[in-house]
């Protein structure tokens, strides 16, 4: 936090951590201080977390904390325990949180559909952007909207909306599968 301390605001910024992905590698002396789990990723996630909050602590000791938009999200999720995130909806599921110093959030995120794509216009949604501007993504908040998400693995395009999951070749629908979320 204090690198961005020296940044004219508003600013943005973006962190990119490593320490939840594989190897799942931790600082010298960090191994002593978290707690192992069944899985090699919960010592990591342990750290990761408390390394989150202690940089949002310094921003907000900062004092552009107060004044921040946080989006916190993943890129992927990660072999669990459980098995929700092993279908072919599931391996696409990642949090996505903002978080805004003393904000109480009226239309909070719904259990519908989003992609990173719709980060940006969720974004410039939540500070009020007033101009025009081009996106991929969906605004996030109170749209009303239908909402799906787009993806692409193992050579299958996958089209998931609140109910419903597509697998397409590309050149034909291969399968639709009715889910809960």
């Amino acid at each position: 936090a204090g690198v961005l301390n020296h940044n004219p605001q508003p600013f943005f910024a973006a962190i990119m951590t490593l320490s939840s992905h594989h190897p799942y590698t931790l600082p010298p002396g960090a191994e002593e201080k978290f707690r192992k789990g069944t899985l090699p990723i919960h010592q990591s996630v342990l750290y990761a977390d408390h390394a989150l909050g202690a940089f949002i602590n310094a921003a907000m000791d900062s004092g552009w904390g107060r004044n921040t938009l946080f989006v916190i999200t993943a890129d992927h999720t990660e072999t669990l325990e459980y098995t929700s995130n092993r279908t072919s909806k599931g391996i696409w599921e990642v949090p996505l949180v903002f978080y805004e110093y003393g904000r109480t959030w009226e239309e909070p995120l719904s259990d519908k559909p989003v992609q990173h794509a719709d980060i940006m216009p969720g974004i410039l949604q939540q500070i009020g952007y007033p101009r025009d501007y081009v996106a991929f993504g969906n605004k996030l908040f109170n749209t009303g909207s239908p909402s799906y998400t787009v993806h692409f693995i193992n050579d299958l395009y996958l089209v998931i909306s609140d109910t419903l999951l597509m697998e397409h070749s590309g050149k034909k629908p291969l399968a639709l599968y009715h889910h809960i979320n």
